[in-house]
């Protein structure tokens, strides 16, 4: 079993980047921000990418719930790649 300050540090981590680039869209982004995440939802490698699905939703309602991101609601989507980098292309378009 990880160690939680580990597990807090993967879930910080994850969430950078996306996290950069909204506050870098600012005011184009008024009504709120969308975040689409490809990952392994379904199939072999799926246990060990469902906690990362699971501490990014806990982690974005906590981030809504104390008010967003510069007063804006953040929210996520999910797209199943089923640990085919194919299929992670085609989420990505």
């Amino acid at each position: 079993m990880k160690h939680p300050r580990m597990i807090d540090a993967m879930k910080r981590a994850a969430l950078a980047l996306p996290l950069a680039a909204l506050v870098a869209a600012g005011p184009a982004l008024a009504q709120g921000y969308k975040v689409g995440i490809s990952g392994t939802v379904t199939g072999p490698a799926s246990p060990s990418y469902l906690p990362h699905v699971e501490g990014t939703r806990l982690y974005l309602q906590q981030l809504n719930d104390r008010g967003g991101v510069k007063g804006h609601k953040v929210d996520v989507t999910f797209l199943d790649d089923k640990g085919s980098p194919s299929e992670a292309a085609n989420n990505a378009k």
